[in-house]
């Protein structure tokens, strides 16, 4: 399978795939995908680091 077609994988598929390569202790056994992370929104600095405490309070009932 090519990179690229690897890429149009939904996540779902990613995570079962990689699960079933791994131990039931390593598997993921949840996951959710955040919303878009942006500057306006004051969760990134100007040089587009991640504010870790605004993203862990935003976060912090999926965490």
């Amino acid at each position: 399978m090519s990179s690229n077609q690897r890429s149009r994988r939904t996540p779902g598929v990613a995570v079962d795939e990689a699960n079933n390569a791994v131990s039931k202790a390593e598997a993921i056994p949840k996951y959710t995908i955040p919303p878009a992370r942006t500057e306006e929104g004051g969760q990134l600095t100007p040089s587009l680091k991640l504010k870790r405490n605004m993203v862990v309070r935003e976060a912090r009932v999926e965490i």
